[in-house]
């Protein structure tokens, strides 16, 4: 991992870089028992290799001597797979090598916006995860037990308002 982290006059940041190699991974591949339930077995899924980075970038402008601007964001960007592996489907082995693995979007992004005015604060946020993979066979359908399938992408929409009574007691 290779990062910077600083601030100049109102904005401030902090990036990274990374590559994690993770060897014997543990992972959980579900095996359907029939339609309706599954079990799942905690297994070593195999090799698996993790690129990415991730940023951190915030804007703090002062508007007048009693209202402050914060700007936001704090994003992530991976491609994880699997260099290597072999698991169980009904009774067949199917190698995994290449699939992505599950439970790691290629996009994961919060974003936001904070006007302060002395003790009142109203926020803004936008949360966005992207689609990933229930399982590391990466099953492109979904199965009726949840256990297998796309993980479809999602965002969040946040408001906030907060009034600051002292130091110890705010009000959310």
């Amino acid at each position: 991992e290779i990062g910077f982290r600083g601030s100049f006059q109102y904005f401030s940041w902090d990036v990274n870089a990374y590559i994690l190699q993770y060897n014997n991974r543990v992972g959980i591949v579900p095996i359907e028992d029939n339609a309706t339930s599954f079990t799942t077995l905690r297994t070593n899924t195999g090799d698996s290799r993790a690129i990415g980075s991730e940023a951190l970038l915030q804007l703090h402008l002062p508007i007048n001597e009693k209202m402050r601007l914060h700007v936001f964001t704090s994003s992530a960007f991976a491609i994880a797979e699997y260099v290597s592996g072999v698991v169980r489907a009904g009774s067949n082995a199917v190698d995994i090598s290449g699939n992505r693995i599950e439970g790691v979007p290629k996009i994961m992004s919060t974003n936001g916006v904070q006007i302060q005015m002395k003790k009142l604060i109203y926020g803004f946020q936008v949360n966005y995860v992207g689609e990933n993979f229930a399982d590391p066979r990466n099953t492109i359908e979904p199965s009726a037990t949840g256990g297998g399938g796309i993980v479809p992408e999602f965002t969040i929409v946040d408001a906030t308002l907060r009034w600051e009574i002292n130091r110890f007691v705010s009000v959310n």
